[in-house]
Parts: structure tokens; sequence; C-alpha cells
């Protein structure tokens, strides 16, 4: 830190700045010890987020004496030591708006409720990846009043590939366009008495079954252990979808039906249509009625996710933080804080630009 600032103008400028090992050392500590601070100015970037995206990553670290530093099970196989960093992004602004880091013997469904919690947002929509869904998970968000759209892996129960297994367009409930591509869905009611409207929703993208297909015959064919033509006709009917469990609403306008007022003297059949048919011009009335929200929606919820993926990138290439030496929770802490607003400053930079 002390060679940064003596290369940069900022010397000039904050001269009397002391950036020596014991002075960071302080500073580290401080800021880190005081973990309610840290969020409430987190907090102060919240605000009517619609779309809350939510997703981890786990930072590997040498250090001995720092207690979140734990032998943890990560998607690349690795059980080095590591913390778990859980990161809410906000689909409206495209920014991150808080982060929890957790021991990295930790699963993130298990500080799930706690971050939400500490971040203060509410009446938003959650939008996860597969990792994220579990009962205990949604039972979290129902009793907590939250909308979700959580996919769900190939091999759920919740999932009915009846529609995909016969091959017949006609058990779909509709379709979709979503960039120029055609998406069917079938849905699966689930409601209950106290979430009347949620639902599972199967998409089928046949230009990701095509791509899907082709690539695992290619396997075939280049002898991949594993792959075999009797494990193909098995999977074939999962290939192109995608699966969701949600409880989204949306607020519609629907017109209201009144019963026609016809006079009681004896009028022709064609007399008495044009006379409904001008009352019902006269007289159409909406009213505005919490449905569930659309196929075509929910879909678009999820595929936006996909700019939150750029936020792993970006942490861990080009601020270079998929590892970390601090030597202490509070320097840990610290460290994270950091790196928080300066993702949020890369971001904002390449969407300016």
């Amino acid at each position: 830190m002390p060679w940064h600032l003596e290369s940069s103008y900022l010397s000039e400028r904050y001269a009397e700045v002391n950036m020596g090992s014991r002075a960071m050392t302080e500073m580290l500590q401080a800021v880190g010890n005081q973990r309610e601070h840290i969020a409430s100015a987190m907090r102060e970037l919240c605000g009517g987020e619609e779309i809350l995206l939510i997703d981890s990553t786990h930072i590997t670290t040498q250090s001995g004496q720092n207690l979140s530093a734990q032998v943890g099970y990560n998607s690349q196989i690795s059980f080095d030591a590591q913390v778990n960093l859980l990161y809410l992004f906000s689909q409206d602004t495209q920014m991150p708006i808080f982060y929890r880091c957790v021991q990295g013997s930790v699963r993130e469904v298990r500080s799930f409720r706690l971050t939400l919690q500490e971040s203060g947002i509410k009446q938003s929509v959650l939008v996860s990846d597969k990792g994220f869904y579990s009962q205990n998970n949604v039972r979290i968000l129902e009793e907590d009043d939250w909308q979700y759209v959580l996919p769900l892996r190939r091999k759920s129960v919740f999932l009915d590939y009846t529609c995909t297994h016969k091959g017949d367009k006609k058990d779909f409930d509709g379709f979709s366009l979503f960039e120029a591509r055609v998406i069917w869905y079938k849905i699966t009611p689930l409601a209950q008495a106290n979430m009347p409207h949620k639902q599972v929703i199967l998409f089928l993208d046949e230009a990701l079954k095509l791509a899907e297909t082709k690539d695992y015959l290619q396997r075939i064919t280049d002898g991949v252990n594993g792959y075999m033509l009797a494990a193909f006709y098995e999977k074939e009917a999962h290939f192109g979808t995608l699966g969701f469990i949600t409880n989204t609403t949306e607020i519609q306008q629907v017109e209201v039906i009144e019963a026609d007022l016809i006079d009681s003297n004896p009028i022709t059949d064609n007399q008495k249509e044009k006379v409904t048919k001008k009352k019902k011009e006269k007289e159409k009335k909406f009213e505005a009625k919490q449905l569930a929200l659309s196929p075509q929606k929910v879909y678009q919820y999820y595929k936006n996710r996909n700019d939150i993926e750029q936020l792993n990138d970006t942490y861990k290439n080009l601020l270079e933080a998929d590892k970390t030496y601090m030597q202490s929770e509070a320097g840990m802490e610290t460290w994270h804080f950091i790196n928080f607003f300066r993702l949020a400053s890369v971001l904002s930079y390449h969407s300016t630009t």
C-alpha cells in the first residue's frame, strides 16, 4: 500500500496519510470490527429492487488465524481452507448491493435467511441458481413473505417430463419467443391455501435441446468414459429443459363481466344482441387482480440473471480477489468491504462505457 500511494498523485494531495504496516493493520481491525456500520452503509444502496439476484462464491486463504477459513467443498471440488461469500445483486441497477461472509464449512443455504434479514430488503422477487433450492429455503422464503424464482435440478420430483417424452406440442400449455428462440412451457399448479399461485413451470428450448443432443452423441462417438447410448435414451427427454418452482404474482387488469339488463318487452334475438353489445361497450369495467406471473416473465427473470455471472469473473480475475492473506476476522471483513466497492466501481465503469 505505501508503494501504491507513493506512485500516485494522491501522495501529493494527501501528504499526511500514513499507510505504513502498523497503521494499515489498525485500520483493518477498526473497520472490520464494526459489521453493523458496514451493513448500514450497504443498506443505503438498497431500495425498491424489483428483482434481487443471489449468488455465492468461495475465497481461499492459507491463514491459520482466521476462524472463518475452514475446509469446505466447492464446485471446483477443492477442499482448501476457504470462506464463502454471499452476494446480493440488484437486477434493476445491475450493481452489487449487499454481501455477507460466512465460514467455509457452512453452505450458503444455512446463511440464507440471516443475509436477507440483515440487508433489510423486502418485497423483491428473489432469483437464484440451482444450488439454492431446498425445501428448507422455500419454507424460509414463504415464512418471510418473499416471492421467488428458484430453478430446479433436472432430476427434481416436481418436474413432469410427460410432455417432452411424447414429443407432442399439444401437451404443452403454450410457447413464447425469447431472443428469437421458441420456448415451450408446461405449468403444474402447486396451489396451497396460503399460496394459491405457487406453481412449477417446465420450459423446453428446442435450440438448446439440439445442441445438448449433438454434444452427448459426440462424446459417445469420441469414446468418453460414462457416455453410452443406453444412457442417452434415458436422458434425452431432459435435454433442452429448464424447470422452476415459483410463487411470483403480478397485478393485472381483468375485465368484469356483468349480467346484461334486457327489457322485459319481447324483442328479437337480433335486437337483443345489439342491445347487449351496446351495454357492454358502455359499461365495460376492469378491476385489478393478483394473478400468477406469466411463464414468459418467469423465464425472463431467470435469463436476466446471466448478468450476475460477470460479477464472479470480475471479482476473481480483474480484481484478483480469489484469495486473501488477511490474518484475522476483522481484517477479512474490511478486505471484503473494500472489494465490494471496488467491484461496484468496476461494474459501474463498464456499464457506462
